[in-house]
Formats: structure tokens, sequence, C-alpha cells
């Protein structure tokens, strides 16, 4: 929704974005390249936002302000 919680959120060229998160941590690179095609298979869906692939190095925060640091593998087989 947007900031006033009343609409959906819009993008400049008037498109409509849903921001959503899985009910438990996606597993692996596997279930979350399933995932994406799953979602990209659905008429209207432009991207995800998963970014699978692109980044050598993922921070992931949480809460208690702890920060695990991920790093893809050498050979580029990582998620």
């Amino acid at each position: 929704m947007d900031g006033s919680g009343g609409l959906p959120f819009l993008t400049e060229t008037g498109h409509l974005v849903l921001d959503c998160a899985p009910t438990e941590p996606i597993g692996d690179g596997l279930r979350a390249r399933d995932l994406e095609r799953a979602l990209l298979g659905i008429v209207g869906v432009v991207d995800t936002g998963l970014f699978l692939g692109t980044a050598d190095r993922v921070l992931v925060g949480y809460p208690d302000g702890h920060v695990d640091e991920l790093h893809r593998p050498k050979d580029g087989t990582g998620a």
C-alpha cells in the first residue's frame, strides 16, 4: 500500500507493485529459482526483485542487530 495505507503502491508509470515475503526462509538456491520461475510465469509479472545470481556478497540483517555476510563460492555456482 502507499504511505497512507489506503491505495495500492504504483510505479511512476502506473504499474502495481506487490511487496511480499515468504512465510519461512527460502532454503536454497534451487528453491529460490523455482519460486522466481513460478512468479515470472504469472501473466503480467515483469520482475521479481529476487536478484538471483547477481551479487558476490550479501549482507543479511536481523532485528537483533547482527549481520551475516554471505559470499558467492569462487566457482560461481552460488544462487
